[in-house]
């Protein structure tokens, strides 16, 4: 894996992209619209709801920069991908030492496991 570091609202995020040669490379990389998304809840919606502990869903999260940014601020965090992605996100929740539930999720399958309902629903980069 690529370590990296990237920096939302202030706190660094410690990252492991994963290899891109998979047939879809996708969720095991850093998009920078990560930190886009990150910062535009935590700086202009306040933090607010995020310090009260509320409960967010990171869907697609690829290797966690939104919801362990949020997480960094007190969110309950539920973040998703597909199977073959979610021991790497895990690993990056644990390398930035926040608490999260980490759990596949294919688009179009039941959603019930995730355990929602959620205050927010974060979707960055679902599109390609």
């Amino acid at each position: 894996p690529v370590l990296l570091q990237v920096d939302i609202w202030e706190k660094p995020i410690r990252l492991a992209e994963e290899d891109n040669t998979a047939p879809d490379p996708s969720g095991g990389q850093y998009w920078a619209v990560a930190a886009g998304i990150a910062s535009y809840f935590l700086k202009r919606r306040g933090l607010d709801p995020l310090r009260s502990g509320c409960k967010v869903l990171d869907l697609s999260a690829g290797v966690g920069a939104v919801g362990i940014a949020a997480a960094q601020y007190g969110a309950k965090v539920t973040a998703t991908d597909v199977p073959q992605v979610t021991d790497a996100l895990k690993a990056n929740f644990e390398r930035n030492q926040v608490q999260g539930t980490v759990l596949p999720y294919v688009w179009g399958e039941d959603a019930a496991h995730l355990g929602g309902p959620f205050d927010f629903v974060f979707a960055s980069e679902l599109l390609h």
